[in-house]
């Protein structure tokens, strides 16, 4: 039988006392920490709390630099495509040029 060895008998009580010292132990233990535990527990609210802000703040940051850029690019957008509409209406009004000059007939232009 294995209950009938020493060394297991002796584990087994010492086991059972050490579980019924620290049920009679472990409300004092508790007791007498409960202050700290308290500190330890409002110090990592606070520290929760500063780091939601810091996120909030670094977040906010974000969207501003991403509302920038967008309306620098939207602008750029349209700077470039205000200077292609320049570009084609220069070269519109040239060929309207050429094209008035080349139908106008000669011997009108030389009365001119």
């Amino acid at each position: 039988m294995l209950l009938s060895s020493w060394p297991l008998r002796a584990g087994l009580l010492a086991g059972a006392a050490f579980g019924v010292g620290a049920a009679v132990v472990a409300p004092t233990v508790f007791r007498m920490a409960r202050p700290s535990i308290k500190k330890a527990l409002k110090a990592g609210f606070a520290t929760m709390s500063a780091a939601q802000v810091a996120a909030y703040r670094a977040g906010e940051g974000l969207e501003d630099l991403f509302a920038e850029v967008a309306h620098e690019l939207t602008s750029d957008q349209q700077h470039a495509a205000a200077a292609a509409a320049r570009t084609a209406a220069t070269a519109t009004a040239a060929a309207n040029r050429a094209a008035t000059r080349a139908a106008v007939p000669p011997a009108q232009a030389a009365n001119s």
